[in-house]
């Protein structure tokens, strides 16, 4: 995985995502954990329509087949304590930048200090939750699908004696 920001359009917005080094991946990993066996479907559809529509349209996705699938990630977050919850959204949305063009600059969409958002719409998780999925596909995404393909491949087991 490259540390070379990932830019893309949304709704017509320029956005840049951070790529998370390698101690927050480490950290997002240990929070994200217990929700990784309802989450592996969500960020497996990502990767198919990510793949069916091209790298540059990756928010392009079929929105109803993603609500369904991501419903038990929706309910082990319900169950997660609020600041782990609060810290991967903090974590996630801290690494996007939105384009402004009078300026010619990028302006985080998330202040983790203040738990704000500088633009409205990202107090709605609606909006914020799919910008959350991509950085955690992103950062975690071929972790998954290295997993994934292992498991499908049966390796011997191997025993530790101690």
């Amino acid at each position: 995985m490259s540390l070379t920001p990932t830019e893309f359009t949304k709704d017509g917005v320029r956005y840049r995502m951070r790529a998370l080094n390698v101690i927050e991946q480490l950290h997002l990993n240990r929070k994200i954990a217990p929700l990784l066996p309802p989450l592996i479907p969500v960020l497996m559809k990502l990767v198919r329509d990510r793949a069916a529509e091209g790298e540059e349209n990756a928010f392009n996705l079929d929105v109803e087949g993603l609500a369904a699938l991501a419903l038990p990630f929706a309910n082990s977050i319900a169950d997660m304590s609020n600041e782990k919850a609060e810290e991967i959204i903090t974590m996630c949305l801290g690494t996007i930048s939105r384009y402004i063009e009078q300026g010619n600059a990028w302006m985080p969409v998330w202040i983790a200090n203040a738990k704000a958002s500088t633009y409205p719409e990202f107090n709605s998780l609606h909006t914020a939750l799919p910008f959350v999925l991509e950085v955690i596909n992103n950062a975690l995404g071929p972790f998954i699908q290295g997993f994934l393909s292992k498991a499908d491949t049966k390796e011997p087991e191997m025993k530790t004696t101690l």
